[in-house]
């Protein structure tokens, strides 16, 4: 058998090799310099809407000074995502993605 185990009976998984091989695998879509392309803008576009996001509650406390407003300035900011977001969800189950994308 090649599995080994310490003392304490917890499996470490045997060849080290192979663990290594298996968890880079996770990261092989990596490879693609399109994936990698998007994938960074995915994470500038995110850090983006936090920035104007902390930004908006920011001026609008600034304005105010009144913890209330700048709450509500930052929930009607994320209240389109929650009422669109489940109707466009459904729609897009529905309608053919390759007519979606286009």
């Amino acid at each position: 058998m090649n599995q080994q185990r310490r003392q304490d009976g917890v499996d470490t998984g045997g060849n080290t090799a192979s663990r290594r091989r298996s968890g880079l695998q996770t990261f092989s879509s990596l490879k693609s310099i399109d994936f990698r392309l998007l994938w960074a803008g995915s994470i500038f576009d995110n850090l983006a809407l936090w920035l104007q996001f902390i930004t908006l509650s920011w001026m609008v406390w600034d304005l105010t000074e009144s913890a209330s407003l700048s709450g509500a300035a930052a929930g009607l900011r994320g209240l389109p995502t929650l009422v669109i977001g489940p109707w466009a969800g459904v729609i897009a189950d529905r309608i053919d993605r390759r007519k979606l994308v286009i």
